[in-house]
């Protein structure tokens, strides 16, 4: 598994593998944000806002590179920013942007590479718009993986019917968006 991969499990699945080593133990969880690491973090914001976040949080300055704190990185940067983009609810389901610098860190994975397997993560974005969000990120020249296109899929609600995209943002990180028109509950 490469370092990038294994940062975003570990900042995600940290919660999830609490509960799973300690089962005697009820805890309630939810994801509140994912963070992906960048390679430049003014090109992602530009892509993200594109495809209807905005930003909440922008916060950047020195690190230690030689602290005993802090995520294994593979090369001891000096400086970091993170920006935090909120979608249509403030308060979860955010997504962490952030950019290691002085020096800058070396790609994990080869960011020519379109394919994606097991390590690798998918964002899923549900969006009112997906049209106006496809359009946006060809602009800004994002692979687009497939669609959009129209979809249907069962759900917990009933049968949703909508469409769908897969692409990829600036850095390579694989984005599944939806819009959904409408749900059709099952017969009950």
């Amino acid at each position: 598994m490469t370092q990038r991969w294994a940062h975003t499990l570990a900042i995600v699945g940290f919660t999830v593998g609490a509960i799973l080593a300690s089962p005697a133990q009820a805890v309630e969880s939810v994801v509140k944000r994912t963070t992906l690491l960048v390679s430049d973090i003014e090109r992602s914001i530009a892509f993200y806002k594109g495809i209807g976040f905005s930003p909440w949080l922008d916060r950047a300055g020195p690190r230690d590179p030689n602290g005993s704190v802090g995520m294994p990185l593979n090369k001891k940067s000096t400086t970091s920013r993170i920006v935090i983009l909120s979608g249509q609810h403030p308060d979860w389901a955010m997504i962490g942007l952030l950019e290691f610098d002085n020096p800058a860190l070396p790609w994990t994975r080869d960011p020519d590479d379109k394919t994606i397997g097991t390590s690798d993560a998918v964002l899923v974005i549900v969006t009112d718009d997906i049209q106006t969000a496809y359009e946006n990120a060809k602009a800004q020249g994002a692979n687009i993986l497939d669609g959009p296109r129209a979809y249907t899929s069962n759900s917990v609600n009933g049968k949703k019917f909508g469409w769908i995209m897969f692409l990829q943002d600036p850095d390579g990180w694989v984005i599944e968006m939806t819009q959904v028109d409408r749900i059709e509950p099952y017969d009950e």
